[in-house]
């Protein structure tokens, strides 16, 4: 087998650190750091890092280096990455990739996403590509929808054609493909349909996603938000407040991690209270603090679900591919947690690079069963009710009805709608067919239906 890689991934607070060092101990591996947040210096209990006294010697790449007041993009991740997996890879050591910034793994996994594209920025300077995005994402708000319809007509017709004209949310998701990669929606697709499985996976990937229940997990996360209030997180957001500028955008970058805005209401209160020279210890400002405690970790448990929603939405379905092995190791048991999760782990990424017999992945737990089987069952349930499905359904019934002349009926009506300007996804095959192969369709007349 080729030299490949290992990726952890999961929900916040379910042990991928401690996976990923037990991994690469046992595989003579080097952890990638695969955290939006954990690569900015300091700041280790806002984004929990791993304490370097816990990490065992354990080699850890693109964590802990880059200045709070810059950003780090899924295309500098992936570009980081790469070059690392191949120094690793040439000292014969193994890559293991562990975080929760599930958009960067599937980027570096897989070639052609949609987040692996970038705008062709040619002279702009870093200010007016500031600028541009800026007057993008204003008009993208302030526009009404007839607007941004008109908008996606003119730089993506077929998308345009694809969506309805008042399907605000599709019609914006197309246009911000646009603007921050210079091409497309349609033109993407196209590429990404023109490479075959083998094409799009990078290189040989284990995955193993750790899983916990959601009730287990979620009183796990609040007894973690009041830990990391113990252990020092006032003064990291402190510390983080005094280096805001004027221009900091709270939706970017380290300022994006939960803590910072959920308790911005206690801290401008309290820095209010000392300015005027008043009392720090009274009840409004401690029931504030619980507040904003409580709004912590509501936003923590929404995090954690989302997580499992991009894996669940975006990852299982790449994850179909054959090449591709993902093994659901069930954490909701912190008891268990070195037989159910690390043990399982070890010798599956060990058989896995031996070329050994690995086991059916639906069979580990009661939870690999439920989400694995019962999400590849709900994508079939999805696609029997989809418009797609809807259109092949339709289209053998007219076949059956119309027999020899269904493809005249269908090259008509594509003809039609293409002189009238109306042409949508419905016909699009059907012309494509028609205009490629102009032979003979048999006409009704020659059926011999004139003839009686």
């Amino acid at each position: 087998m080729q030299p490949g890689v290992i990726a952890v991934i999961g929900t916040t607070g379910v042990g991928k650190s401690d996976l990923s060092i037990r991994l690469a101990k046992e595989l003579d591996g080097e952890v990638i750091n695969g955290d939006a947040l954990q690569v900015y210096k300091g700041l280790d209990i806002i984004t929990n890092k791993m304490p370097i006294e816990e990490r065992e010697g354990i080699v850890h790449h693109l964590m802990d280096f880059l200045p709070m007041d810059q950003e780090y993009s899924v295309l500098d991740f992936k570009s980081d990455a790469m070059a690392l997996i191949k120094q690793i890879h040439d000292r014969k050591h193994l890559p293991v990739v562990v975080g929760g910034t599930h958009y960067y793994i599937q980027s570096l996994l897989w070639r052609d996403t949609l987040l692996d594209t970038k705008k062709n920025v040619g002279a702009l300077s870093g200010t007016q590509m500031q600028e541009q995005n800026d007057a993008n994402e204003q008009f993208l708000r302030d526009s009404d929808t007839a607007t941004l319809y008109k908008k996606l007509q003119e730089v993506d017709p077929v998308m345009a054609n694809k969506w309805h004209e008042n399907d605000r949310r599709k019609i914006t998701r197309s246009l911000q493909v646009y603007f921050e990669t210079g091409e497309c929606q349609s033109d993407l697709i196209k590429k990404q349909h023109a490479l075959s499985d083998n094409e799009r996976l990078r290189m040989p990937s284990c995955i193993f996603w750790i899983y916990s229940s959601p009730d287990v997990l979620n009183a796990r996360l609040d007894a973690r938000v009041d830990k990391m209030i113990k252990g020092g997180l006032f003064d990291e957001i402190q510390g983080m407040r005094k280096s805001v500028g004027i221009d900091t955008d709270y939706e970017r970058g380290i300022w994006q991690a939960i803590g910072y805005k959920e308790f911005d209401p206690y801290f401008t209160a309290l820095e209010e209270a000392i300015k005027h020279d008043q009392p720090t210890d009274t009840a409004e400002l401690e029931a504030l603090k619980t507040e904003c405690t409580e709004t912590m970790k509501t936003r923590t448990r929404q995090y954690a679900k989302r997580q499992v929603l991009w894996i669940r939405n975006k990852l299982l379905p790449l994850c179909r591919e054959e090449q591709v092995k993902i093994f659901l190791l069930d954490a909701t048991s912190l008891d268990t947690w070195k037989e159910n999760v690390s043990d399982i782990a070890v010798k599956i990424a060990k058989d896995f690079f031996a070329g050994n017999p690995l086991p059916a992945a639906e069979n580990l737990n009661q939870y690999a069963k439920e989400l694995l089987i019962a999400q590849r069952d709900l994508d079939w349930e999805q696609h029997l009710r989809s418009k797609q499905h809807r259109k092949l359904k339709t289209s053998k019934a007219e076949m059956e009805r119309d027999g020899a002349n269904w493809w005249y009926f269908k090259a008509q009506e594509y003809k039609k709608r293409k002189r009238e300007g109306t042409l949508n996804s419905e016909v699009e095959v059907v012309g494509e067919y028609a205009d490629a192969k102009p032979a003979k369709v048999p006409r009704i007349e020659e059926t011999g239906k004139d003839k009686a």
